[in-house]
This record gives structure tokens, sequence and C-alpha cells, in this order.
């Protein structure tokens, strides 16, 4: 499942692509065309994303582009949704919902035919009056795909913790829910109602950066630590947003060589790009500790049995 700077990274290519464009919406698939109608012939106004929902505003095509959304679009990509871009230059983004670079296209007059299943498509109606370049976008496979007003965003946005990419949300939110938990933080960091956006990757890796024992309980994780993780999991997923991938190690820390032992190929740039993740019974890039894993909340969680020891108080970078 995409984490959440993949969802940041998605936002801004629906606003680079959309932003105060009008728009014409279907599905070509039939499951979402009611909801398609009600966005039809309406002017792209906000792209956004929170933790691992992406919002799309769209306010009437008379509407100034600076006019507050009248509805929204909700999605939630799930394991198997993806988004991909065109456009009539031949821009083609067929990476925007995956930790890749985009490919390149032929140039369209229009948009191509609809492959598979589309549940929304969204193609610009104002390239004939000089707004812009035709350009369009399919989405398929979502877990959610609705239309929302105002009061459900609202909502939505109040049952999610703070998401860390949020310059409108803060550690404290997150640091009040952990710390009151018996819950372990191994856990706790994959509950979006704690902690909005990260996945398995960033929850193994940023507890393996604080050296924080993945079970211990929310509330034996000091305050000062768990607000440490937040600001590191800023930080870390900030460098995602700009990269489209993740890199949790730092340059010294990082190997050369395809080290992930079930047999899955390492993608490009990602080489050494983890401390703990996928690196079962490899040593511990800083204490050569066999990593360990067991199943957390349905996923496979890693970490290091000495670095992150019941009781440890430093991050690995300082001991």
């Amino acid at each position: 499942m995409p984490e959440g700077h993949t969802l940041h990274r998605l936002a801004r290519s629906v606003r680079d692509a959309f932003g105060g464009r009008v728009v014409e919406a279907s599905s070509p698939q039939g499951r979402f065309a009611e909801g398609a109608a009600l966005l039809d012939g309406h002017r792209v106004v906000r792209s956004d994303a929170v933790g691992k929902h992406l919002l799309v505003g769209f306010s009437p095509a008379a509407a100034s582009a600076r006019r507050a959304p009248q509805r929204w679009l909700h999605v939630h990509l799930g394991l198997y949704g993806k988004v991909f871009f065109g456009a009539a230059n031949g821009a083609v983004d067929a990476g925007s919902t995956d930790d890749d670079d985009g490919e390149g296209g032929g140039a369209l007059a229009a948009p191509p035919a609809p492959v598979g299943q589309v549940r929304l498509r969204l193609v610009t109606l104002d390239a004939a009056q000089g707004a812009g370049p035709l350009r369009w976008a399919d989405l398929r496979g979502p877990t959610a795909c609705e239309v929302m007003v105002r009061p459900e965003v609202d909502e939505l946005r109040a049952r999610l913790g703070p998401d860390p990419l949020r310059a409108d949300d803060g550690p404290e939110r997150f640091v009040e829910r952990a710390g009151r938990s018996r819950v372990s933080i191994g856990a706790l960091l994959m509950h979006q109602d704690v902690l909005a956006g990260a996945g398995n990757i960033y929850r193994a890796e940023a507890l393996y950066r604080a050296g924080i024992d993945p079970f211990a309980t929310g509330r034996d994780v000091a305050p000062e630590r768990l607000a440490g993780v937040y600001e590191d999991l800023r930080v870390l997923m900030r460098a995602g947003v700009r990269s489209g991938r993740i890199v949790t190690t730092r340059p010294v820390d990082r190997g050369r060589r395809d080290d992930e032992v079930d047999g899955t190929p390492v993608r490009r740039g990602q080489a050494g790009a983890h401390y703990v993740y996928r690196r079962t019974g490899l040593p511990c890039r800083l204490c050569s500790t066999p990593v360990a894993t067991t199943v957390v909340e349905g996923r496979n969680l890693f970490w290091c049995p000495t670095c992150q020891a019941p009781g440890t108080q430093v991050s690995p970078f300082d001991a």
C-alpha cells in the first residue's frame, strides 16, 4: 500500500495537471457514474493529501479558481489503486503512485481509449479556449472513490491522526494518543487514527533510527522520544516526497550490493536504502546483530534485537 509521501506526490501531480482547470469527469467502468456526474464540468480548485487519503476540491466552472471547493473527490488507493496521467504534448506520468520515475509517451491529440477497469477519468475541457494543454488522468483499482462535502471532509480529518507532511499538523496529538496507549508502539504506528500516513517501511525504519523497542507500549515510551519519532518521520517523508523513494539510511551506512534476502530485486536507487526493512537475518548495519522479523498488525515488522533492545534509551547513531 502506498505510504503517505506517495499521496502527497499524487496531490501535487493532480494540482500540476488540473489546478484551476475545468474538467470532464466520467466513469468508463461504470461503478462511479453518479459521483463522476457530480464533478463533470467543474473546476479543480484544490488538491491535497491527508495521510493516505487524496482530496481534490471542485467548484462550478464559472467560479474563481480561488473559491472554496463545493465538492471534494476522496480517494484511498488501498493496495491496488493507481493513477495514470497523460497530456497532448506526450507527457505521461505513470509513476505518481509508485516510488519510481514516470515514463515518457508519444504525442497524442486526444485521450486514448480507457484500458482496464478505469473507475474515474478526468479530462480538461478548456484546452480549446487556450486555458492550457489537453490533459487527462485515469484512476484504477482504488479502495475508496467518493464525492464528499465539507462536513464529511472535516469528519474524515478528525478521525485521522496528525500527518507529518502537513504544515498544519504537529506531534502533540500523536504524543497524546500514543502516550496513553497500552498497545505496542510498533502497532500504533500502523494505526492511522494515531499517526496518518506512515506505513510498514516508515514504521520499521523510524523505530530503528530512534532505538525504540517496537514491543514497548506507547505509554512506556517517553513523550520526548515519541515527539522525536514524529519529527524524524517528517524529515524522512519530506525526502520521500522530493525523490519518490523511501531512503532512510545515512550515506555512510549504505551498502553497495542487493541486500534483500527474500529474492525481491532491489529497485533502482534503493540499494542500501533501509536499516532493517526486508533485511531479515542480515547483519545490522551498525552493530552486526541479525535483523529479526515478526508479524505485527498483519504486516512483517523488522527490528534489530540489539539496537532496539528493551530499555534502550538512545538512538543507535548515538550509542
